[in-house]
């Protein structure tokens, strides 16, 4: 495993979890996201990110 290689977290049918606390959650993380780190949500609704 390369350390200089990107690290990817994938996070599928977010829209089964959504609630406002993990959106507050969520939209904390991808504000602050660490370099080298990559973040896909897949959802069928829009998450209510700001």
């Amino acid at each position: 495993m390369d350390p200089a290689a990107p690290v990817r977290i994938v996070l599928a049918d977010y829209q089964l979890v959504q609630s406002e606390v993990l959106d507050h959650s969520l939209q904390y993380f991808l504000n602050h996201l660490p370099s080298g780190l990559l973040l896909l949500v897949n959802s069928r609704q829009r998450p209510n990110w700001h």
